[in-house]
């Protein structure tokens, strides 16, 4: 992988090429990258040829690569781009009809070839044969307008090898354009809207090395890819505290309520806001003469209108001051003239007195301190107003701040999974998350986009901790079984209560019983499949017995199980027969002796430090036996502990209940408590978490093909398993 980036006065260029060629012996595939002496724009190809790598080929491919890097050569700030690319092409089609005239002739349908040159703001390129070209233009409202260039690019039915290179497109790219050049890939393998939500959203290098692990190893894969950004003038915008913003935002209310509820607006200084920017235009320097006498004579007049319009509302003010001062003490004079009349005045006539000594007040007092009221009204109103408006917008810029650090931190969670790093791209999540609590809507698209992060949010982590919800489909169910377990023997999925046996018919959709006979044995606990017609079982007591399956008979079986401590789980493998017992904390082999098996002997040799048994569950076998506790996996070979350390499961693994594995790299983990089923690999490396409610309800589960079956006390349901299919 190799990538650059190119700055330009206007964009800067971001770049990068990645090739996997795993069968170089039948595929030639190389590209060309190279930037421009300068700085603004790259020379450009992808070049792939089918069939026997050969002579042919090997000269095509080195031809091509020298015309482009001295086509490099000839590009400068004056040069008519259009003009060279055509020249270019030119001698490319001379140089490949002499090498095919001279060489052994392959179809041209086995050429595949894009070549081309960006130079500032435009874009030439021409090619031949059947490979993806993509350019994704980002339109003015944020969104990306698909423009598939691969039809255009084809073989058409008159060309041949004496002229491979005749079509040539051209266009403009704008800030935030993305151009793409690949081989094509199978629709199985990543579909077409995954491709373009990797290129929308990760840079050039990532997205490349993203979409490469959507593939299958064996697959050919070469691409080109360049996003054009704009260059910032001022340098990057600085980052927004929002936790800052909001502390702002309160404090800014606090003060606000406090300027409006007990503060008097000071109109002297609302006016000298308003005439203060007139004055100083008028105030600039002018020319001598008549205009600028004009305009200091109106300076002069605006200025004495400005103080006697301030000192007129400061009359005003103090006229109403003591207008509302009078009607407040109206009922203390009403109350103090008491000493004249015999009786208190009635509150109707307090109201007439009232009303009687305003009308009485001169008209310039009565009609001025009105006016001034409303004015004050008006202007109070305006300015609760226009605060309310402020406050909004402090509001929606500390949100739309917030949002764009908490996508800058999902982008960076995405980045570093792709490079594997899960504790970065969990670190990258918290941060996100956190930044989610401090968002607060005031609005519907407000609420819809916190809904749509905490989606994004959910998804993303769900990706980190390899958790996949799945959809169950029902195999067969029957209405009143209570089902205990199950296992997988002769081929068929048998479910078990008590002593009844039932078979797993997919074809019919249910559980079908199976009419055996029993001997002195109680009922199945613990089971193993064997290689013959059936499975070995335990009952209550720790006797062991033999359910065969063509003779359709439970019987007891002779063997040192009865004096085992306790039974957690037993595992048939080699025809040897392996006991789990928690409360020896050991594993316990027993040899096949007759129609039995011996006494059996403690398996486990040596343990690691602080290793114990004690919560263990069950077994899986495939040479080394896998133990399963509460709480993790114990790997154990020949009887002797191996280093064995497990990813780290979030939700911590909390009391599972059976393990599985079989010939693949994988080891199965059935875990009711957490309605889920995990996978690890035989290294320990997390690979996925299935969940879905039901499997809370299971009894048992299995691994079939590409499927995982479990099974609960009355149902069998299948879902695909999707790391197998990959």
């Amino acid at each position: 992988m190799h990538g650059g980036v190119k700055t330009s006065y206007m964009h800067t260029i971001k770049s990068s090429t990645h090739i996997s060629n795993p069968d170089e012996h039948n595929n030639q595939l190389s590209s060309v990258l190279v930037p421009l002496d300068s700085n603004d724009g790259y020379v450009f190809g992808l070049i792939r040829f089918l069939g026997k790598n050969g002579q042919t080929q090997s000269r095509l491919t080195e031809t091509i690569d020298e015309r482009l890097r001295r086509f490099k050569e000839t590009i400068n700030d004056g040069v008519n781009v259009a003009r060279r690319f055509e020249q270019l092409l030119q001698a490319l089609n001379e140089d490949v009809a002499h090498i095919i005239h001279e060489e052994r002739q392959f179809p041209l349908s086995d050429a595949h070839v894009i070549i081309g040159v960006i130079h500032g703001s435009q874009i030439f390129l021409s090619g031949t044969g059947n490979l993806t070209a993509l350019f994704m233009h980002k339109s003015a409202k944020q969104r990306y307008v698909l423009y598939e260039l691969s039809d255009q690019l084809k073989n058409k039915e008159d060309s041949s090898w004496e002229k491979v290179f005749s079509t040539v497109l051209d266009g403009e790219l704008h800030s935030g354009d993305i151009f793409y050049i690949a081989t094509h890939v199978s629709a199985r393998e990543i579909t077409a809207g995954e491709l373009q939500d990797i290129l929308t959203t990760l840079p050039a290098s990532g997205s490349l090395k993203r979409i490469s692990q959507f593939l299958h190893s064996d697959t050919i894969y070469g691409a080109i890819c360049f996003q054009i950004a704009e260059e910032s003038i001022s340098g990057a915008p600085r980052k927004v505290n929002p936790t800052h913003s909001m502390n702002h935002l309160d404090e800014t209310k606090k003060d606000a309520a406090h300027y409006l509820g007990e503060q008097v607006p000071n109109i002297g200084e609302f006016v000298s806001k308003i005439t203060t920017p007139i004055i100083k235009k008028l105030s600039a320097p002018g020319t001598r003469g008549y205009k600028s006498l004009l305009k200091r004579i109106a300076k002069l007049l605006l200025q004495l209108l400005t103080l006697l319009l301030v000192g007129i509302i400061k009359i005003l003010a103090l006229l109403i001051k003591y207008l509302v001062l009078g009607i407040q003490n109206l009922p203390f004079i009403f109350k103090k003239g008491s000493s004249f009349i015999k009786e208190q005045p009635r509150p109707r006539e307090r109201l007439d007195r009232g009303i009687s000594w305003f009308n009485a007040l001169p008209a310039f007092t009565k009609y001025g301190g009105l006016a001034l009221i409303v004015i004050v009204s008006v202007l109070t109103s305006t300015l609760i107003l226009t605060h309310r408006s402020q406050v909004r917008q402090e509001q929606s810029n500390t949100f739309n701040t917030v949002v764009s650090n908490i996508e800058e931190k999902i982008s960076a969670s995405q980045a570093s999974l792709i490079y594997d790093d899960n504790t970065q791209a969990k670190t990258h999540l918290q941060e996100a998350m956190t930044l989610l609590q401090t968002l607060s809507s005031n609005s519907g698209a407000q609420e819809k986009t916190v809904a749509d992060l905490e989606e994004k949010l959910q998804g993303l982590s769900y990706e980190i901790q390899k958790i996949t919800p799945v959809e169950l489909t029902v195999l067969a169910q029957t209405p009143d079984l209570q089902l205990s377990t199950g296992i997988q023997a002769s081929g068929s999925i048998y479910g078990i209560a008590g002593k009844n046996i039932y078979r797993l018919s997919e074809l019919e959709g249910q559980w079908q019983s199976i009419q055996t006979q029993s001997g002195s044995i109680g009922d199945v606990k613990a089971v193993s499949s064997t290689d013959e017609n059936g499975f070995l079982f335990t009952d209550a007591t720790k006797q062991l017995g033999r359910a065969d399956l063509s003779l359709l008979t439970l019987n007891p079986i002779v063997s040192g199980s009865n004096d085992i401590k306790s039974i957690e789980d037993l595992q048939f493998y080699n025809d040897n027969l392996y006991v789990l017992s928690a409360s020896a904390d050991q594993i316990i082999k027993m040899r096949p002796r007759g129609d039995g098996y011996e006494a059996g002997t403690p398996w486990i040799t040596s343990t690691m430090s602080g290793t114990t048994l004690a919560s263990a569950r069950a077994i899986t076998i495939d040479g080394n036996i896998y133990v399963l506790t509460d709480s993790s996996v114990l790997s154990f070979l020949s009887g002797r502990q191996q280093t064995f350390t497990m990813d780290t499961v979030s939700p911590k693994m909390h009391n599972p209940t059976d393990i599985t594995t079989n010939d693949d790299d994988y080891i199965y983990i059935l875990e009711p408590e957490e309605n889920r089923v995990i996978v690890i690999n035989k290294q320990g490396k997390l690979i996925a978490q299935y969940i879905n409610d039901e499997i809370a309800n299971a009894k048992a589960f299995f691994v079939k093909d590409t499927s995982i079956i479990i099974i609960t006390d009355t149902t069998a349901y299948s879902f695909g398993a999707n790391h197998l299919l990959q």
